[in-house]
């Protein structure tokens, strides 16, 4: 063959799970070596949601983490603040809905736990991605010093009365499996 042929075209239907990441997911969130010299980044996010002071929220197929959404979880003034971080869907997979599903899923569990405001960072030449964010209902608030955009969310008008601590037992029991 001297030139590329198209011989066919393949649709696929990928049936994933969104839940809590359990320590066994812990391997394969390194994505086959993309993520490897994160070993430790990965397994400290872990023990913060063990403790309730994170969760890390995966999509899983195949017994495969297709998605995730980490959250880190904190206080900003007199407001409940949320960060999300390593939001990110497997390179095949992206633009199919899966992280839409992801985001809706975390701010369901965001507003649960009564979190009033929700921040993540995007990287400044990722602009094509901040269109995504936009149709969610996140708005930049700053350009940031590190080559970033902070786009921020309002996600619950109204704090369930519970004390940190409950809040934080909660957070720790919708972690488990």
């Amino acid at each position: 063959m001297t030139h590329l042929q198209e011989f066919g075209k393949v649709e696929v239907t990928v049936r994933a799970t969104i839940r809590p990441c359990q320590k066994e997911d812990l391997p394969a969130l390194e994505w086959m070596g993309l993520y490897t010299r994160h070993r430790n980044v990965i397994r400290d996010a872990f023990e913060a949601q063990e403790r309730g002071d994170g969760l890390m929220l995966l999509a899983i197929a195949a017994e495969f983490p297709i998605a995730q959404v980490w959250v880190r979880f904190g206080q900003h003034g007199r407001k409940s603040l949320a960060y999300l971080w390593a939001v990110r869907t497997f390179h095949p997979l992206q633009r199919a809905g899966i992280g839409r599903q992801m985001m809706q899923a975390a701010e369901r569990i965001l507003a649960r736990h009564g979190i009033e405001r929700a921040e993540l960072e995007v990287d400044c030449d990722n602009q094509d991605v901040l269109g995504f964010y936009r149709g969610l209902g996140w708005h930049v608030v700053d350009r940031g010093d590190n080559d970033c955009f902070l786009l921020a969310k309002n996600i619950a008008l109204h704090k369930p009365a519970r004390t940190t601590g409950a809040a934080k037992q909660q957070r720790q029991a919708d972690a488990r499996p």
